[in-house]
């Protein structure tokens, strides 16, 4: 599939040249983005790499990593991926056209949105379930924040650079891609990008204020210049990150196991105990892959039990039941005196 230019990838382009040229000649970024990123920084020609049978859902059905979504957000659907950075479509294997497509620096949270929307029966999910379509990522691209941080420091505004050019790249291969294939549920809007505004100095984003660090068990620090950034990283959501680092409670992560948090300018809370328990209060529980509207039920040990998830509306139905009960059995006994 060829490339599809538009003005408001240029303008994005026209950014990440503003960005490029605010570093010094020898830095280490500078020199990052001439090894990794430099054909960002023009307009991009030729091919895209994306086979032109992506455009059809009879093809992509075939495909070995072609999946049949869960009824429910199950992470471990895309914990397997190659990057988090990537390019998507939802579709109907029996259809012409591909439904829909999208694009994220951070795919398996974007698909958990996408879930709400499948709960709130919006977007592409009004009248179709998610769980009838299929999902295939179809490009993925490098994660520049991980792949410079593995040898570098990153301080908030070289974070905010690097999450740039990761975006500017996918945004485009999106753009490309819904032009060529033409969902039927793409109205041809244009992509667009968040960071055209940047001029130097300037972090985008409150978020990038705090350093984070975090400990394995075997006592190997980790860091990011941003709480998004290592949210992103360990797989959670900000909130839950901000809030374990609190608390003091250790995060289960896919990557790196159990790790311990550290959060700069961040101090840890005492957090009563419950005495009928032992337990803490204010107990954290990941709540990222559970359903809005729904209940689920924990032991002591705040260890989820394998009964529901109920949806709100079920407690409430089975109350109902019980009270028809109720009413029958009263009124047999009345019509038996």
């Amino acid at each position: 599939m060829p490339w599809y230019n538009t003005q408001a990838l240029a303008k994005g382009i026209e950014a990440l040249n503003r960005m490029y040229n605010s570093l010094e000649h020898d830095s280490p970024l500078k020199m990052f983005l001439n090894q990794h990123c430099s054909h960002l920084l023009k307009l991009l020609e030729g091919d895209t790499g994306i086979s032109v049978n992506y455009a059809d859902p009879k093809y992509l059905a075939s495909l070995p990593q072609s999946l049949d979504l869960d009824t429910s957000y199950n992470p471990q659907q895309f914990h397997s991926l190659p990057s988090v950075v990537a390019v998507y479509t939802f579709f109907l294997d029996d259809a012409d056209r591909v439904t829909q497509c999208g694009s994220s620096i951070r795919v398996p949270g974007q698909m958990f949105n996408h879930y709400l929307d499948s709960t709130k029966r919006v977007f592409i999910f009004k009248d179709v379930t998610i769980s009838e379509y299929k999902w295939i990522a179809i490009k993925h691209t490098q994660n520049y924040v991980a792949l410079y941080n593995m040898v570098n420091d990153m301080n908030a505004e070289e974070e905010y650079i690097l999450t740039s050019f990761m975006q500017q790249e996918v945004r485009s291969l999106e753009q490309a891609y819904s032009t060529y294939a033409k969902p039927t549920n793409y109205k041809g809007i244009h992509v667009n990008t968040w960071h055209n505004s940047w001029t130097p100095g300037t972090q985008g984003t409150a978020n990038l204020a705090k350093r984070v660090t975090w400990l394995d068990e075997q006592g190997t620090s980790f860091s990011r210049s941003s709480i998004k950034a290592a949210a992103t990283e360990l797989g959670y959501d900000p909130k839950q990150v901000k809030n374990v680092a609190k608390l003091g409670n250790m995060l289960d992560t896919d990557k790196y196991g159990k790790v311990t948090v550290l959060i700069e300018g961040v101090d840890k809370v005492n957090v009563p105990m419950d005495k009928r328990y032992g337990t803490s209060v204010n107990t954290i529980v990941d709540t990222s892959d559970l359903l809005p509207k729904h209940y689920y039920l924990y032991d002591v040990d705040m260890n989820q039990l394998p009964l529901g998830p109920l949806s709100l509306y079920e407690p409430l139905m089975k109350l109902w039941d019980y009270l028809l009960i109720m009413v029958v059995l009263i009124y047999g006994v009345i019509t038996c005196i």
